[in-house]
């Protein structure tokens, strides 16, 4: 009976690197802008989570910025979070997308991160850098335009429960 209630423990708790959406948790990015002329703009944005539906199967979203503040509700499966290891979640990707590891550094120093890369016909690129020890996952994207324009965005705050 002591072996079933540790393996009945051991299946429902979630490792120490993997979490779950809670109330609070925000991530504060940086996005710079490049057009296609060289011109330059920056901009700082958040997301935090602000309630759950009754049936925590939604989350209230309010994103944040020069741009003003909105909310939305979105589903909790799209919210981001990686329930994996970095390696586990990023082979089980690379079955199917363009993924591996590779260890960045953030301003929280170097993190192994599972850099999943699309390239387009038209030329252009996107990249995205995950890590599970982060909410909503990404630790940086990138968007390169066929036109020659540039998103990069760059987590650089956070706060999780």
């Amino acid at each position: 009976m002591k072996f079933l209630t540790f393996l009945s423990l051991f299946v429902v708790t979630l490792p120490a690197w993997a979490l779950t959406p809670k109330l609070g948790d925000s991530a504060t990015y940086r996005s710079i802008y490049t057009n296609e002329g060289g011109e330059v703009s920056e901009s700082l944005w958040s997301k935090t989570i602000l309630e759950f539906n009754s049936e925590n199967t939604k989350a209230k979203l309010s994103w944040s910025g020069e741009f003003g503040e909105t909310q939305e509700w979105i589903s909790i499966s799209i919210l981001g979070y990686i329930l994996d290891d970095v390696k586990i979640y990023c082979a089980k990707l690379a079955e199917f997308r363009n993924a591996t590891l590779e260890t960045i550094e953030t301003a929280f120093g170097p993190f192994l991160t599972c850099k999943i890369e699309q390239q387009y016909e038209d030329g252009s690129y996107h990249g995205e850098w995950r890590n599970p020890e982060f909410p909503f996952g990404k630790v940086k994207e990138i968007y390169r335009f066929s036109n020659g324009s540039t998103d990069e965005t760059v987590l650089i705050k956070f706060y999780q429960k």
